[in-house]
């Protein structure tokens, strides 16, 4: 019965990244947001930069959990969108906590405010649809799971990230 408010995002015709950009809409537009992922969203760098610039002033508490190949792609994607700074400055702050987890995500979970998110991945880590729900049993699950992840996790400080580039030469 957990389920019965759920709504389900699927790839859609002409559309196939479609569930990927609802998620990350979400994830963005949400105060407080929780991930465990493989996998970075489908966003252009220029969506991601906007998106992040206009949220970067906010109070927003987000936490990650990544595989150690997201991580890695992430700081590429830092370093190219010049956002190695906000990075810095999110962990410095503690508005932002990130960790490596060093082994198999078989499901991205996603809390964004109220809102649960669960999407199966395939074999490449792609999720292939996003259950979606509000449903206070699944949050707590979810929340749980989570937190499992992260005690079995290696913490991210500033220090693990590339001194950015500011420029004042």
């Amino acid at each position: 019965m957990e389920f019965t408010d759920a709504t389900v995002w699927e790839p859609e015709p002409g559309d196939t990244l479609y569930h990927i950009r609802r998620m990350e809409e979400v994830w963005y537009a949400a105060d407080r947001a929780r991930m465990l992922g493989s996998t970075l969203g489908p966003m252009s760098p220029e969506e991601r930069r906007e998106l992040i610039s206009s949220t970067a002033q906010a109070d927003r508490r987000v936490e990650t959990i990544v595989s150690p190949d997201m991580f890695k792609k992430g700081l590429e994607l830092a370093e190219e969108m010049e956002l190695t700074k906000f990075a810095r400055e999110m962990l410095e702050s503690g508005q932002g906590r990130s960790f490596v987890y060093d082994g198999p995500i078989p499901l991205i979970l996603v809390i964004a405010d109220e809102t649960v998110m669960l999407a199966p991945t395939d074999e490449n880590g792609i999720p292939t649809a996003v259950v979606v729900t509000e449903n206070e049993a699944i949050r707590s699950w979810v929340e749980t799971t989570l937190d499992e992840y992260r005690d079995q996790s290696t913490e991210l400080t500033a220090d693990d990230l590339p001194i950015a580039d500011t420029g004042d030469d």
